[in-house]
């Protein structure tokens, strides 16, 4: 009850000290209540800013990129991100009831290792997508972007293997932090899985994400299946014990000497359609070693137009993770943007060839970049700061199951095809 009487009283206090017309409240799920107000300018940022201020709040972080600002006031358990986005004269003010805060303090600690940031190869025996993504920091600990599909069965096992042989034997597994850019089941449900069966060996410090509330005005558009992933991947996460940072845009925060900077979230694609679930993406931007590397998930087409028009050349990126496996997503606009030099592909090779042909976005990304790596061929390590041409190439450990995918989704594919897929396939081994 202190609670919801507490939020009363601050979304009063904001209503009350923005002089501009307001559209109606967004709930963001978890307690947490997003307010957007148009035509707004600078003044009405430092204004409300101010008013927080003289209120006694105390700022936790300060930041700007392009002509974009942000501030953030811890309030008890609660929480305000208030934010200004100049191309769109748009003031967004975020009351959060339930996040642990996100660490800014700056590494001091020891630098026992090169960071490295690898595309995980996930097991598409059964299914054509999914995405895991890790990044070794500079101590030596993890930090783990999304998980995989269900019905890659091994992928939980497989992930802890890989971390296990680069553990001191004796040590606990070090999980800095573990990110999931969204709700879909081929980015979440193996971590439940890794975190059912070697929590005793695995430190997670901090689990961050921001999920988009399954009663969303536009979850009907979305499969039931989705909805219920999402719930019941949000109620474990927030029962497993774990601090759980629910990201705002333009926090800025660090683990072990890797920045990470949120520029977008479902929260800033309201009130246009979240019909598409992937525009629900958590967008990060990751600096490290002096280089950037842009995780985008699966944003598609609202998200894209949202991160063109408020960020433009501040984009630009030295990797990229391409956006929804390379189907459809962001734009050839967005990517030109990036200029990346190295192209991460989270799909299955046959889906890569097919969505080169069928997506000129793809195509953009693909030409762009001076070096591309498809997470079917194989886990692939790029130490950090990256030069073309160093990468660290993993031997293939999975194969599609043609008929398996076929039978499942439907897909079909000329012998030919798939004789030669395999016969690659069996070269690298």
């Amino acid at each position: 009850m202190k609670t919801i009487l507490k939020l009363r009283q601050i979304t009063d206090f904001i209503k009350e000290n923005v002089g501009c017309a307001s559209l109606p409240v967004y709930d963001c799920g978890e307690g947490t209540f997003s307010f957007v107000f148009e035509d707004a300018g600078k003044r009405d940022f430092n204004g409300l800013c101010d008013a927080l201020r003289q209120r006694g709040l105390v700022s936790y972080q300060k930041t700007a990129l392009q002509d974009n600002l942000f501030e953030t006031f811890p309030d008890g358990e609660m929480l305000l991100q208030i934010a200004f986005f100049g191309s769109e004269a748009r003031l967004q003010a975020t009351v959060d009831a339930k996040t642990a805060l996100f660490p800014v303090e700056k590494y001091e600690g020891q630098r026992t290792h090169q960071s490295e940031f690898f595309l995980f190869e996930t097991d598409h025996s059964m299914i054509d997508c999914g995405m895991c993504c890790i990044l070794r920091l500079c101590d030596g600990s993890f930090f783990i972007i999304d998980s995989g599909h269900f019905l890659a069965v091994n992928d939980h096992d497989r992930l802890y293997r890989f971390m296990r042989e680069r553990t001191p034997a004796g040590e606990k597994i070090r999980v800095a932090g573990w990110f999931f850019t969204h709700g879909h089941d081929d980015h979440v449900c193996k971590a439940r899985d890794y975190i059912k069966k070697y929590a005793n060996d695995t430190e997670i410090e901090r689990i961050y994400l921001n999920l988009i509330p399954e009663y969303h005005r536009d979850s009907g558009a979305w499969s039931a299946s989705v909805r219920d992933i999402t719930a019941h991947f949000r109620q474990f996460i927030y029962s497993c014990g774990i601090p759980v940072v629910k990201l705002h845009t333009g926090q800025r925060f660090t683990v072990r000497g890797t920045d990470f900077t949120v520029l977008c979230t479902h929260e800033d694609v309201y009130p246009r359609s979240n019909e598409d679930y992937n525009d629900s993406s958590v967008v990060l931007m990751a600096e490290v070693a002096g280089q950037k590397i842009l995780i985008p998930g699966d944003a598609s087409a609202v998200e894209s137009d949202i991160l063109e028009k408020r960020y433009g050349e501040a984009l630009k990126c030295d990797i990229i993770q391409v956006a929804h496996h390379a189907h459809f997503g962001l734009s050839e606009k967005l990517y030109r943007l990036t200029k990346a030099d190295v192209a991460l592909f989270p799909t299955t090779y046959i889906f890569y060839l097919q969505d080169l042909e069928k997506y000129a976005a793809t195509r953009t990304v693909n030409d762009l970049a001076k070096e591309r790596f498809v997470s079917s061929d194989g886990t692939v390590g790029l130490p950090l700061p990256y030069r073309v041409g160093s990468a660290e190439i993993f031997p293939d450990e999975t194969f599609e199951d043609f008929d398996a995918i076929g039978a499942l989704w439907g897909y079909e594919y000329t012998e030919d095809f798939k004789r030669s897929l395999e016969e690659r396939y069996r070269r690298k081994q």
